[in-house]
């Protein structure tokens, strides 16, 4: 059964709940109380979801000990993605902290404190309106719907009928031919031998054409990957040859300084030739003995002990530009390329009725070509490039996305490893993502990202938290978890609206904002939110244990 409120709360102040709730309902206003609503032994965790997602608006209880509770935060986070109103209604002065500063900073609340009982008619009107106001956008909503449902039967009529008018036409000239055969046979009979060979000349015609139109996208492919590879050979060329300079260079500084040495030694000979003679020859003979020793000392250790790096090897390799440990060029193989097209982004037509407003209106785009993350950035690598005390992610595992990464530090994660390998990654911009996502230039159009089926390719739903990165199926491209897992953070501001008035070629989004987006859902998240179009949001300077990132870079 569907609830007029949701009312979240701590059971502390269970008993002003009940007070207020039966003055809702003495009003006419159903209320969802889990105490009272769930049967006893039964999972909440089953119950709640649906309880939220079923509901017009939530009713939030706020005291010192609600804004402690994480279970009550999670209940916020599922009800602002199911975008529902939330009235906070308060029985103490108690700041907000966590989740809910930023979740419910900028919405209108009711302060009931000391006495809350003195708020019960603020509170019914204000939860009145709020319901009111839902209402008359869900009707607004199931209008709009029915207008639409209309206009496609009064297309389908509108085709129904010109294919009427065509089969009377067909039917007349029909009559007419028969007509004419039977006054005259022979011709008629010519007259289909003619369109006989006229038909297979044309079907000829069309597999001749179809297979130069094959023909000719191969040409044009080939031609696409001539042209990308002659770049590549060109940039190659151009760094050999500064390289080749440099070294030169560096060669004819060495000849130098080694003409002003022999210079200054063949000045000193005359002093030092006898007992420099007798040194170099001690000298060379104790290298080869220590070397020898050495050698063996190493070979012996070698083959009884392979090397292991420590902690601090480890630190020493990542503070060293010049060498790369194993994690970290595991993220520079894990790039994958993401050739330049075009394509449809929002609300497409696989979507169906899922897509929210600001996926609207779908509109074609066209992106350069770019590199992307095969995987999302697990924690492993985050502690390789940022150090392993910098770890804050809720879900520990070397593996696990890293996540409880703000937009800002994903961004100091980018900085660090860019000077460590003289790279230029980057977070991708939302259409690079959604581009990717959808599969690029190879896309089959599905909904989710490599499959219709959401559970081929997704952690979702509320699960228990993150998974190891790559377990589910890829998509075309061969990238994993860009539906589900943990939401990615773009390198946009988020407008809602942006979509309206959005740039077709390489859209890098609005120039300022309040928010960044964030694609792909979570583990957390419903299937509606792990499709390939759907866009949220989420305050940079914020945290989350369901929000981490993947990189990008330009295609050279």
């Amino acid at each position: 059964m569907a609830h007029d409120v949701f009312i979240a709360y701590s059971f502390d102040d269970q008993k002003i709940v009940d007070e207020l709730t039966a003055y809702l309902e003495r009003n006419d206003v159903s209320c969802f109380v889990a105490n009272r609503d769930i049967p006893k032994g039964k999972s909440w965790a089953k119950y709640l979801p649906p309880a939220i997602e079923n509901c017009k608006m939530m009713l939030y209880v706020h005291s010192e000990t609600a804004n402690k509770s994480e279970d009550i935060e999670n209940e916020i986070a599922l009800c602002l993605e199911n975008k529902h109103p939330i009235l906070p209604f308060k029985i103490s002065d108690t700041k907000y902290t966590g989740d809910k500063k930023y979740n419910l900073v900028r919405i209108n609340w009711i302060d009931a404190f000391p006495n809350p009982k003195d708020h019960f008619e603020k509170l019914i009107t204000s939860t009145r309106k709020i319901l009111e106001e839902e209402k008359i956008r869900l009707e607004k909503d199931k209008l709009q719907k029915e207008n639409e449902i209309q206009k496609k039967e009064i297309e389908r009529l509108k085709t129904e009928v010109e294919e009427l008018k065509e089969d009377q036409q067909a039917n007349k000239k029909a009559k007419k031919d028969r007509e004419a055969e039977e006054r005259a046979l022979e011709e008629a009979k010519e007259k289909k031998e003619v369109e006989e060979k006229a038909a297979k000349e044309a079907i000829t015609i069309r597999i001749a054409a179809e297979k130069a139109v094959e023909e000719a996208q191969a040409k044009r492919e080939t031609k696409e990957r001539a042209a990308a590879e002659a770049i590549e050979k060109k940039e190659a060329e151009e760094r050999a040859a500064e390289k080749a300079k440099l070294e030169k260079e560096a060669e004819v500084k060495a000849a130098a300084e080694a003409r002003e040495k022999r210079l200054a030694e063949k000045k000193a000979m005359p002093k030092a030739i006898v007992i420099g003679g007798i040194t170099a020859v001690v000298l060379f003979l104790l290298f080869i003995v220590i070397s020898k020793y050495i050698n063996g000392k190493k070979q012996d250790l070698n083959e009884q002990n392979p090397i292991v790096l420590n902690t601090n090897e480890q630190n020493a390799m990542i503070q060293n530009p010049m060498v790369h440990s194993p994690l970290i060029q595991e993220l520079i193989n894990n790039m994958v390329l993401v050739q330049g097209g075009a394509f449809t982004m929002g609300c497409t037509d696989e979507q169906g009725s899922d897509c929210w407003d600001d996926e609207n209106p779908a509109h074609q785009v066209t992106v350069s070509s770019f590199y992307i993350g095969k995987y999302e950035v697990t924690q492993a690598q985050w502690k390789a490039v940022m150090g392993s005390d910098k770890d804050s992610s809720t879900f520990k595992g070397d593996y696990l996305p890293v996540e409880q990464v703000r937009w800002d530090e994903a961004q100091e994660f980018i900085g660090k490893l860019n000077a460590q390998t003289g790279k230029q990654y980057r977070l991708p911009t939302e259409a690079e993502w959604e581009f990717a996502a959808r599969g690029g230039v190879g896309s089959e159009g599905f909904k989710y990202s490599g499959s219709d089926a959401v559970d081929d390719v997704a952690w979702y739903g509320k699960s228990k938290g993150s998974y190891i990165v790559g377990s589910k199926q890829a998509n075309e491209r061969g990238l994993y978890d860009m539906s589900g897992n943990v939401w990615e953070w773009c390198n946009d501001w988020y407008d809602k609206d942006y979509y309206k008035n959005s740039p077709s070629t390489n859209p890098k989004g609005p120039v300022s904002g309040s928010f960044r987006v964030i694609r792909g859902g979570s583990w957390y998240s419903n299937a509606r939110n792990a499709r390939v179009s759907c866009r949220y949001f989420f305050d940079p300077a914020g945290r989350g244990n369901n929000i981490g990132f993947r990189l990008a870079s330009g295609s050279n």
